[in-house]
């Protein structure tokens, strides 16, 4: 995982770096799953999948190009929202919470992980994927797709466990830049560290669905320990 390394970004300006080696694009989400404690060393693990989107966003070296940092991706026009919203317009921050959600469904599940071919997971059945109850984790950016959050705009998505993301104009890479403050379950910070070692225990191991999107992104690069590339 060695590349140029890019020199320090300000938004809105052109920055200097190598030259970019073309790469085919990809969209994709990271997301959180499942925290396996250690004593001795803590294995804190993010899940990947792809976006169903058409979007091009690819892991790469630095471009010569003008460098974008946002709160949030809009593929068509511009950001709904701005970065300061609390809440999408058809979300009432009022609504009560806790209580219990009892839902009728055909077929059952053995599994809540649903990144490999292993067991029958949630997403298999059809009413916990219709009502969004298929994944016990939090993306770094909510968008369109199955995971729908963002449902006003058909083409955008927001950060969430990302404060933001650079990308260049080319769009032949991104940086995620962490929230300092985002946790797992345990309480463990979720790191850049986490992010790359889930993306290579899904290409090793996750379904070929995943795999396949994964292998279009040329290479990931930790830039410190809250940015990824």
């Amino acid at each position: 995982m060695t590349a140029a390394t890019c020199p320090s970004i300000t938004l809105g300006r052109v920055a200097d770096a190598a030259p970019a080696t073309p790469s085919p694009a990809v969209f994709f989400q990271l997301e959180q799953a499942v925290t396996v404690s250690d004593p001795k060393a803590q294995v804190a693990r993010i899940v990947i999948r792809p976006f169903l989107l058409t979007i091009s966003l690819a892991l790469s070296f630095c471009a010569n190009a003008a460098i974008t940092e946002s709160h949030g991706y809009a593929q068509f026009g511009v950001l709904k929202y701005p970065a300061s919203f609390t809440h999408f317009d058809w979300v009432n921050p009022e609504a009560p919470k806790g209580g219990t959600l009892r839902m009728m469904a055909f077929g059952t599940f053995d599994t809540l992980n649903p990144y490999t071919f292993k067991g029958s997971s949630p997403v298999s059945t059809g009413n916990f994927l219709q009502y969004g109850v298929n994944e016990l984790n939090e993306p770094l950016m909510v968008g369109t797709g199955q995971y729908d959050p963002s449902g006003d705009e058909p083409t955008s998505s927001y950060g969430l466990i990302a404060r933001s993301v650079e990308y260049s104009e080319d769009r032949s890479w991104v940086v995620f830049n962490l929230r300092p403050q985002a946790r797992f379950h345990d309480g463990k910070p979720i790191t850049a560290y986490d992010v790359a070692f889930s993306y290579r225990t899904l290409l090793k191991d996750g379904h070929p669905q995943y795999r396949t999107a994964l292998q279009e992104v040329q290479r990931v690069d930790i830039l410190n320990r809250h940015r990824i590339r």
